[in-house]
């Protein structure tokens, strides 16, 4: 579990999120977020030289469809158009421009290999969100796994990084799913935490956690983190605490529990409420 700041930088750069289907509820701003419902939207952030885009979320083909067009008529570099972000599988013809227009391109080959909306703007908020994984897709022919960070940056790693476990457990690469808001992927039975991919994938990653670690042993959330860890639990087996909240507590972004929800911790990770920090 990474220790994130939840406090975005002003200098960080929006993140649009557009549909046009009215079908489609699309979210209220939030921090560097913003929603748009239609081209002229779009074609005036990206008229705009002021505007500083991260991203374009296309949450459904027609969606898709306008970005491209007005991508195609504005008059903007690569790096001020910024990323886009498929939701749904992309036209394998549209692939090309997209490609050519914008500074990357992310896709899956099926929405649901995509963290849901309300989890994704999430760790889109947070100061790191290269820190999670919010997509991906499974090529069973190179035998390999795409992954998307929170910034749509692609780590691609072999799925033999994948060992049975303990239990003799085995990956079902064809049932694939980003899950624990970000924090881990599970493809069949088998899951695997983000952090363990990183560490093992990605250098930086590896040298940055380590440094992180030495900071934040001490704190009560690296305390939790560790003995729910012992325990074999998931952040969702905290209930009625949500998932959500205990990624907060472990990722030091609350103020230390107490009352009624320490002892609700503790209790389900079998220790008082006295004994948790001394993990």
């Amino acid at each position: 579990m990474k220790t994130v700041d939840r406090k975005t930088p002003s200098a960080k750069k929006g993140i649009f999120v557009v549909s046009r289907d009215v079908l489609v509820s699309l979210p209220s701003r939030r921090g560097r977020v913003t929603p748009l419902r239609d081209r002229a939207a779009i074609h005036d952030v990206m008229a705009s030289s002021a505007s500083a885009v991260e991203a374009w979320l296309a949450s459904d083909p027609d969606a898709a469809f306008d970005l491209l067009t007005e991508a195609t008529l504005a008059k903007a570099t690569k790096r001020h158009l910024g990323r886009l972000v498929l939701l749904d599988p992309p036209r394998l013809e549209s692939l090309a421009p997209a490609i050519d227009l914008f500074h990357s391109v992310a896709w899956a080959n099926d929405r649901k290999h995509w963290l849901p909306m309300e989890d994704l703007l999430e760790v889109l908020n947070t100061s790191e969100p290269k820190d999670f994984i919010v997509g991906g897709m499974v090529d069973q022919f190179s035998n390999s796994l795409t992954l998307y960070r929170g910034d749509f940056s692609r780590l691609t790693v072999p799925l033999s990084v994948f060992e049975p476990t303990g239990e003799g457990t085995k990956i079902t690469p064809s049932d694939f799913e980003v899950i624990d808001s970000g924090n881990a992927i599970r493809l069949g039975a088998y899951e695997a935490a983000t952090d363990a991919i990183f560490y093992e994938s990605d250098p930086e990653y590896r040298r940055r956690h380590r440094r992180q670690l030495r900071a934040e042993e001490k704190t009560f959330g690296a305390s939790l983190r560790r003995l729910r860890v012992l325990r074999g639990l998931r952040q969702g087996d905290f209930a009625p605490l949500s998932a959500k909240t205990i990624a907060r507590i472990e990722r030091g972004e609350v103020d230390r529990p107490h009352g009624q929800t320490l002892t609700r911790i503790a209790r389900r990770l079998r220790v008082t409420p006295e004994e948790v920090d001394s993990y």
